[in-house]
């Protein structure tokens, strides 16, 4: 027959290992979800800078290409999808003339 204090000593143990062990996992999915939330807000960032170079660029061609008489200019950006609707997948579909 097992003594009494070992195996309270086993259920003391036992709980504080599950104790940390549940703290553990909380944390760990805890600092992915906030990782996670970092790196979205990067890409949307990054992709909405992207978008406003592309206006950009395309805007300063096109003066260019205004001016060198240029009727229809070589590549211009056809659709630009917005992240935030799309789930955090934004496209860009840019067309030229060959």
């Amino acid at each position: 027959m097992p003594l009494v204090g070992s195996t309270l000593k086993l259920r003391l143990s036992v709980w504080i290992t599950a104790l940390i062990a549940l703290v553990t996992i909380a944390a760990g999915a805890y600092l992915v979800r906030e990782a996670r939330d970092d790196i979205r807000s990067e890409v949307l960032s990054t992709l909405n800078l992207t978008g406003h170079f592309l206006d950009a660029r395309l805007a300063l061609m096109r003066d260019r290409w205004s001016l060198t008489g240029y009727v229809v200019p070589l590549c211009q950006l056809r659709e630009l999808g917005d992240g935030r609707a799309a789930g955090a997948h934004q496209t860009f579909q840019i067309a030229c003339v060959a």
